[in-house]
């Protein structure tokens, strides 16, 4: 069946792996409180925190330690894509393929490292920072789903869409994807960070190492290259 849609994480999938693991991160890193990162993320784990309790305590802190736009624009020119994404996106756009960035890390992030081809780009649903007129953080937009469950996001595409599950591809690199299989679209871990790409229950397939996304191609099912 040809693939009609394709679904990307980002942090490690569009993006190379870097030692600091995703944009949050290196806003953490940013304003020198990756400590506090730690503790936060460690009370979410434990279930002390929700998603929304932990975010509003992460922003809270953000606001409070000066981030803002310009902040945001650094990382962007500090993160390094993944090689080949122009011709890959190309290609997709050519075959009328939809393409979507789903990620759990910071969309002015993504928007900015992907301007040159967004109008490859379907849509890209991740959390937005809000900034006021002079560029200081101010809050965060609220999505209409859970990032925790991806799989909400893909299955909602999918009828909206009228999609079946085998007309979908999802690429991801972490945990965090790993609800993506209840969807029941081919899921495919690339450069694996912290997912169990071994467990073809979750994984279709891996592809353990690459820079370069023309990697991803032989599990399309494409009209025309």
């Amino acid at each position: 069946m040809t693939t009609k849609a394709v679904i990307f994480d980002f942090d490690g999938t569009l993006s190379l792996p870097n030692e600091l693991p995703n944009s949050w991160r290196r806003v953490w890193a940013k304003i020198g409180k990756t400590d506090l990162d730690d503790k936060y993320y460690e009370s979410y784990s434990k279930g002390e925190l929700s998603y929304p309790e932990w975010t509003d305590k992460v922003i809270a802190c953000f606001i409070e330690n000066g981030v803002n736009d310009d902040m945001l624009k650094e990382i962007a020119l500090e993160t390094k894509r993944i090689g080949n994404i122009e011709k890959v996106f190309k290609i997709l756009k050519d075959n009328d393929v939809e393409v979507y960035v789903l990620s759990g890390g910071i969309k002015n992030i993504i928007n900015h490292i992907l301007e040159d081809i967004a109008g490859c780009i379907t849509k890209i649903e991740a959390q937005e920072f809000l900034f006021d007129e002079s560029g200081c953080l101010t809050g965060i937009t609220r999505l209409d789903h859970s990032v925790e469950f991806k799989d909400e996001f893909i299955i909602n595409l999918m009828k909206k869409k009228g999609l079946q599950p085998e007309e979908v591809v999802f690429f991801g690199n972490g945990k965090n994807d790993e609800t993506v299989y209840r969807s029941g679209v081919r899921t495919i871990c690339i450069n694996p960070d912290d997912a169990h790409y071994n467990d073809r229950r979750l994984w279709s397939d891996v592809i353990l190492s690459t820079d370069d996304l023309f990697d991803i191609m032989p599990y399309l099912s494409l009209k025309m290259l």
